[in-house]
């Protein structure tokens, strides 16, 4: 049974785990990331004796639930918190319809990513909490991504931080999405400039785990480009990353892309393989991967198999979760084999 001290110690590990300025935040996520199993236990003991620390540790666990593989459990334990939430804590539940918001977009569910996110801007224009505010706009800005709706993720991540630009979390993830903008209009050149600036920022902010992720963007666009040593390069570091850090939100983004990898390498076996194990991934995390250009790519792959492709498919499925990440890493080999010159 986890005590108050363990509840607090989870508080604590989840509030530094947001905290860009802290050195130990990567040591922060990874202790919160080991007590994974005690975290709605936390909530529950402080619901029942501090319910507005309930509310401060059900706010900050977002990435923590997407990066363990636990929507399900994340989104349900918010709804939760928010039922136990009073009418005073205009500033919490705002933080808390913002963790609802995200968990629905990385489950595909459109219309309560919107809704949460209107209701979090309601609430933190009432609470005069203008990063939170903005960071619903980012999210907004997400379901416009998963729309294709370039002129509305501009809008949202133009909004977002003209409302909070002095806010870090705020400013890298307007950097980040004015980058999809860029990419949903077709301006390729743009998408990698401001991807590489969104490198530049999440480093700058010690933050390698967020480097990966735009590293792991731009191997996808020279993946498109059709730099498939280039590609096969930064999906690599991203997915030593991923590995390291046992990302399942990471794993689940990375699958799909190696799998266009090897069928634009001509390795449509490896792909039809890797496809399965993406899919297998994605339903063990219950997480949608996000929005890409990879499924024509991939449809390809099918066609061209023909009959042999679903078995190659399931092959792909059946492999435990350390196999599936070796066979990742065989993809980037093959188009950028270690030591390569370069």
């Amino acid at each position: 049974m986890l005590t108050g001290t363990g509840a607090y110690r989870i508080l604590e590990l989840a509030e530094r785990s947001l905290d860009l300025g802290s050195d130990d935040r990567a040591a922060a996520e990874r202790e919160l990331r080991d007590a994974a199993d005690e975290v709605s236990q936390a909530i529950d003991w402080l619901l029942d004796h501090d319910p507005r620390g309930a509310l401060r540790l059900a706010g900050s666990l977002s990435f923590f639930w997407q990066d363990a593989g636990r929507l399900d459990e994340g989104r349900a334990t918010t709804d939760r918190v928010l039922a136990h939430a009073t009418a005073s804590d205009d500033a919490a539940i705002a933080r808390l319809q913002l963790v609802a918001s995200e968990l629905a977009f990385r489950q595909g569910d459109q219309v309560q990513a919107t809704r949460r996110a209107d209701t979090c801007i309601a609430l933190a224009r009432r609470a005069d909490d203008r990063p939170t505010e903005a960071m619903a706009d980012l999210l907004l800005a997400r379901v416009a991504f998963r729309d294709e709706d370039a002129s509305r993720i501009e809008r949202h991540a133009e909004h977002a931080l003209s409302i909070a630009p002095d806010d870090p979390w705020v400013r890298r993830g307007a950097v980040h999405m004015l980058a999809w903008a860029a990419h949903t209009a077709g301006d390729r050149a743009s998408a990698r400039r401001r991807f590489e600036a969104s490198v530049e920022l999440r480093t700058a902010q010690h933050d390698r785990f967020g480097a990966a992720v735009e590293e792991a963007n731009l191997g996808d666009l020279a993946a498109e480009d059709g730099d498939l040593a280039e590609a096969g390069r930064r999906l690599r570091d991203a997915l030593l990353v991923a590995m390291e850090s046992d990302s399942r939100y990471l794993v689940v983004n990375l699958l799909p892309s190696l799998a266009v990898v090897a069928a634009k390498a001509g390795a449509d076996e490896l792909a039809a393989r890797c496809i399965g194990a993406a899919e297998r991934a994605a339903d063990d995390a219950a997480l949608d991967p996000d929005p890409g250009t990879w499924q024509p790519v991939l449809d390809d792959v099918e066609r061209r198999l023909g009959a042999r492709y679903a078995g190659l498919q399931a092959e792909g499925r059946a492999l435990p979760p350390d196999a599936a990440l070796r066979l990742a890493l065989s993809i980037a080999d093959l188009v950028d084999p270690p030591g390569r010159a370069g």
